[in-house]
């Protein structure tokens, strides 16, 4: 938003994307998905991702590790298109149906996907979050509400993210039909904070259930 010190000021995914490498594969990445939508359309796209989701759960077997596997749609990026979003649903569902034992989770910014990937019955397996920020938060806070999807502050500090929990807050029941209590208390990221932060080894974003960072 022009600001140096704005919300994706410091962002790990805009930082790694400054180097060549890691760029291109990003892009090529993203110029396979597109291509893979471009002829077979939501069907090819779920067929990918279901692999993408056998594969994770056949390696988290492989390692030995308690089940549910667990997979983050993006490391860094966005749903860019519906047939991407249904894809995501489309496979989720099928890993269920053939009981794969995966669960995904998904942050967004973009509003439209939200009723894609949270709306009607969604698979089980898949945990969608609403990414909240100062520049979308009036827009994105009710829609994530109204599905009932739990929202992830990004923030610049500690104040700013109360601030946004509190707007937040304010959004989901100021007399928009959601009621008192629509958004619970937040609650932070064991990653993000504590000994994992200051553990010696770098950021970390997920510390599974056997203590092991992915």
């Amino acid at each position: 938003d022009g600001d140096p010190r704005g919300t994706c000021s410091g962002c790990y995914g805009a930082a790694g994307e400054r180097y060549p490498a890691f760029r291109a594969i990003v892009e090529h990445n993203r110029d396979t998905l597109r291509h893979v939508e471009e002829c077979g359309g939501v069907h090819a796209l779920g067929v990918v991702y279901f692999d993408m989701l056998r594969h994770v759960a056949d390696q988290w077997a492989a390692d030995g590790l308690p089940g549910p596997a667990a997979f983050r749609w993006h490391s860094d990026g966005d749903v860019f298109s519906t047939a991407y979003a249904r894809a995501i649903i489309s496979a989720h569902f099928k890993a269920e149906a053939l009981g794969l034992g995966v669960v995904g989770w998904i942050y967004t910014r973009t509003i439209w996907a939200l009723p894609i990937l949270a709306g009607g019955t969604p698979p089980a397996g898949l945990r969608v979050f609403a990414s909240v920020d100062r520049v979308n938060v009036d827009a994105m806070a009710p829609i994530a509400a109204r599905f009932g999807v739990p929202v992830a502050i990004l923030a610049r500090d500690r104040v700013e993210a109360a601030e946004l929990w509190e707007r937040v807050d304010s959004l989901a029941g100021g007399g928009r039909g959601f009621g008192p209590g629509a958004i619970p208390a937040p609650v932070q990221c064991p990653a993000a904070g504590g000994r994992y932060s200051s553990d010696g080894h770098g950021p970390a974003h997920v510390v599974g259930l056997d203590g092991r960072r992915r």
